[in-house]
């Protein structure tokens, strides 16, 4: 198994001195196995002597990190002290990694993949066998309507800030007028299963207008924790399209985290106290694009480069710096010499990862 081939080598690292492991000298960790435990901090930490800085000054102890998204197993770690006699080494000596992640048997052309890690399992295996994810485990199937209506404007106005009139309407016979300002819409929505945020949109300026749009959701505590999203709306009629999965709080100068899509609590529509014109706005809706899905079949690889926080395109498989090639996932670099992944929110999110 993985887990033990990690452990190998994690066990030679730390043995960086030739007959340091053979002196039998008192190990000086406080808690090598991780025995000791805590509930979980605000860090996320739960080992009570791993983690942090020690600061003592007779106390030392080796610290483990990731450069890349992977899986990552150690225990029973050790230090020892050594005498003035044991010669110290140019560089770390590390032992050979004990053997590749190999499947168990043939891999059978029904294979599935694994949803966490891309490798190719034989179908009725209850756990992928390279990183152990749970095969059974899908991905949750979006519900609802494929086209979720948020403000029809015919019988009811959900949006406050705005007016409704018969003109200008798309879906129906009425639509919302804006004059100045922003109108925004209070009340619990739930975009989860969606991919855009729709609107139909028509203004009588004759430059493009400034629609900033903003939404809160229940994490939601000021402006650098909400979405704050500028587009212009061009003269005549258009369609305002925004991939909400793509939506981040913040701003393009210092984003934040990905918007929660379940509890959205709050939609605005702002055109400034001076527009050149109205904005009219119909037909405010939710729409799920799965046609991307429809034709994925086995054999077919599209790939999205970025990094692991990148959002990743329907139906796309993610390749980051750290997706080495493998016979058992079938992709993957291989001597790619990568300076280093970033994500660019410069102008648009379609240039976002390089």
């Amino acid at each position: 198994m993985s887990r033990s081939r990690v452990l190998v080598l994690v066990a030679t690292l730390l043995s960086l001195i030739p007959g340091a492991a053979t002196r039998g000298e008192q190990n000086l960790l406080a808690d090598p196995s991780f025995e000791i435990t805590k509930s979980k901090d605000q860090f996320g930490l739960v080992f009570a002597r791993w983690g942090g800085w020690k600061k003592e000054k007779k106390q030392a102890g080796p610290s483990f990190g990731m450069m890349a998204p992977g899986y990552f197993w150690i225990d029973d770690v050790t230090l020892e002290q050594v005498g003035d006699d044991i010669a110290l080494t140019e560089a770390p000596i590390l032992g050979n990694e004990e053997a590749p992640v190999a499947p168990p048997g043939e891999i059978l052309a029904a294979a599935v993949r694994c949803g966490e890690c891309g490798y190719r399992n034989n179908p009725g295996g209850r756990a992928c066998y390279a990183c152990g994810t749970a095969l059974a485990a899908k991905a949750a199937v979006a519900t609802g309507p494929p086209i979720k209506s948020l403000a029809p404007f015919e019988d009811r106005n959900p949006i406050s800030g705005g007016t409704v009139v018969a003109t200008h309407a798309t879906a129906g016979h009425k639509a919302l007028r804006v004059d100045r300002g922003y109108a925004s819409m209070d009340q619990p929505q739930n975009w989860l299963g969606y991919d855009f945020l729709k609107a139909d949109l028509y203004t009588e300026a004759r430059k493009p207008l400034d629609l900033y749009v903003e939404v809160r959701d229940e994490r939601t505590r000021d402006y650098w924790t909400r979405v704050n999203y500028s587009t212009v709306v061009p003269p005549g009629k258009s369609t305002l399209i925004i991939p909400v999965k793509q939506l981040y709080v913040g701003e393009k100068s210092r984003p934040g985290r990905m918007l929660d899509l379940g509890p959205i609590n709050r939609l605005v529509f702002g055109i400034g106290d001076a527009p050149a014109a109205p904005l009219f706005l119909d037909n405010l809706r939710l729409e799920r694009d799965d046609s991307p899905a429809r034709v994925v079949f086995e054999g077919l690889h599209a790939f999205d480069f970025g990094t692991s926080t990148s959002p990743v395109m329907e139906a796309f498989t993610a390749i980051t710096p750290s997706t080495i090639y493998s016979r058992g996932r079938g992709y993957g670099l291989k001597d790619a010499r990568i300076w280093r992944a970033f994500d660019a929110l410069q102008p648009e999110p379609l240039y976002q990862a390089v």
